[in-house]
Order: C-alpha cells, then sequence, then structure tokens
C-alpha cells in the first residue's frame, strides 16, 4: 500500500520497474513526496522541445537535458515543495509555484545565469515607493 504523498519511495537507488512500463526514458533528480509532481516539455517555439522542467519536493526547480538526461538547470527559491512550473510559450521565462505561496518569475539572461523575482517583494518595493 505504498502512497507517494506521504512515504519515501521504497528500495530508493535500485531500478525498479514495473513489468508493464513502457518509459523510453527515465529522468532522476526530483522528489514527489507528499504531491505528484508535474513535469512538462519546454515549448516548440522557443526551444524545440529540447527541456523537460519541473517541480520538487525540496523546492527546487529542475530543468534537463532531453537529449543527455542531465540536470542542466537546478533552480532555488522556494522555501518548501513546488507546486507546479509554467515555461512562456516565446520567451526564457518561467514561473513558479510553491506551497510557500510565492509566486515566483525566472528569466534566462544572455550571460547564461537565471534570476529570479518573488511576486510579494515587488509588491512590498512597490508599497515602499509610495
Amino acid at each position: 500500500n505504498f502512497d507517494h504523498r506521504w512515504m519515501e519511495y521504497p528500495m530508493r537507488g535500485y531500478d525498479i520497474r514495473h513489468p508493464l512500463d513502457c518509459s523510453v526514458k527515465t529522468f532522476r533528480g526530483h522528489s514527489t513526496l507528499q504531491t505528484l509532481i508535474r513535469a512538462y516539455f519546454s515549448p516548440a517555439q522557443s526551444t524545440g522541445h529540447r527541456y523537460l522542467y519541473t517541480g520538487g519536493y525540496d523546492g527546487y526547480v529542475r530543468i534537463f537535458d532531453i537529449l543527455s538526461g542531465q540536470v542542466v538547470e537546478c533552480l532555488s527559491y522556494h522555501n518548501g515543495l513546488v507546486r507546479d512550473v509554467a515555461w512562456h510559450p516565446t520567451d526564457h521565462v518561467l514561473n513558479s509555484l510553491g506551497w510557500d505561496g510565492r509566486v515566483v518569475t525566472w528569466e534566462h539572461n544572455s550571460d547564461g545565469d537565471s534570476c529570479h523575482q518573488d511576486s510579494e517583494e515587488e509588491e512590498e518595493e512597490e508599497e515602499d515607493e509610495e
């Protein structure tokens, strides 16, 4: 009676597959404890579906290169589980939503670094300016 929402995956570190598993590729590096984590392909228009992105129980947003299977970005800002992530259809911008109540916008800069803005911090800065 395994339940991924409350229990660690049994026999961690072993390659366990269901007999009817038809997966082509398995990406490792994110945790799903407490909730089902969604994974999405990056948009065709801006990336050619080259990447897979997901949020994790550990508070990270991970971007995987589909060809190599490696994590190419590991973005950290949330103080808890990342519930969902969405990639802008034409720009190199992602939004993540965490159980900490934060909505974070991630932008990919030309120098290759990612930066972020927290929606709550923006509102506080605007209030301070007034």
